[in-house]
């Protein structure tokens, strides 16, 4: 299957997490939220531990690329079975769980993670969101992580790179790395341009051009831009 343009093997998935020590079962389906299809995986942890959704994360992204890694974590008391014994994934929406949280919700205390917070609301489409959860976790993904740097790259006329957001996936981080750059006057490599109504995407576009763009594009139009930019090799 593919998700958002990409390819998603579910049994890959579903394999990488099963051979995980703390994990008896696994089960990982796409759903549609919000307008938005994600990957939400669904656990039986050994001997009925909780799981730890941050190291779950970063075991999956050890083995996997970025996009085959779920935007949420379920933990099930047990997998719901059809009468052959395998999983009925129809009912795994409806089985009572515990959604995994990364961490807790605390609340912007700087100027810089007010303003991050906003992107954050805007861009995911959520109400509240703690300075310490996981970008990801929230919904996030690759097309989302552009129109994010592109927006901080206009608020605070600052040049991160796009493999920040991939690094440092919380408020607090992203904050630390905006005010280092700042400090060490790492300003945005070409003029920040001021949002303006939707333009043409442009097959001979440049770079900065691409990135002038993106946040005011479609989901399909991002993609198209993004094939630019990567075979460009020059996002990093």
């Amino acid at each position: 299957m593919k998700l958002r343009g990409m390819r998603i093997d579910l049994g890959e998935i579903e394999s990488v997490l099963a051979s995980h020590a703390g994990l008896r079962e696994a089960a990982v389906e796409r759903v549609e939220e919000g307008g938005e299809a994600r990957l939400v995986a669904y656990l039986v942890a050994e001997d009925g531990e909780k799981a730890d959704g941050r190291e779950l994360r970063q075991y999956l992204r050890s083995k996997l690329p970025e996009h085959m890694v779920p935007a949420r974590f379920v933990q099930v008391a047990e997998m719901p079975l059809l009468p052959s014994g395998k999983v009925n994934r129809r009912a795994l929406a409806t089985v009572e769980g515990v959604v995994l949280s990364e961490q807790g919700m605390v609340a912007p205390r700087t100027a810089v993670e007010q303003k991050l917070a906003g992107m954050w609301r805007e861009v995911l489409k959520v109400g509240k969101v703690g300075v310490d959860q996981n970008f990801f976790e929230l919904g996030g993904h690759s097309l989302l992580v552009l129109q994010v740097m592109v927006r901080i790259r206009r608020e605070f006329d600052v040049e991160l790179g796009v493999r920040t957001m991939f690094e440092e996936p919380t408020i607090a981080e992203l904050a630390i790395e905006v005010e280092k750059a700042r400090a060490m006057g790492m300003k945005a490599q070409t003029p920040v341009l001021e949002r303006r109504a939707r333009p043409r995407v442009a097959e001979n576009a440049t770079r900065e051009a691409l990135l002038a763009q993106l946040d005011t594009l479609s989901a399909d139009d991002v993609q198209t831009l993004l094939k630019h930019v990567l075979d460009a090799k020059q996002l990093q």
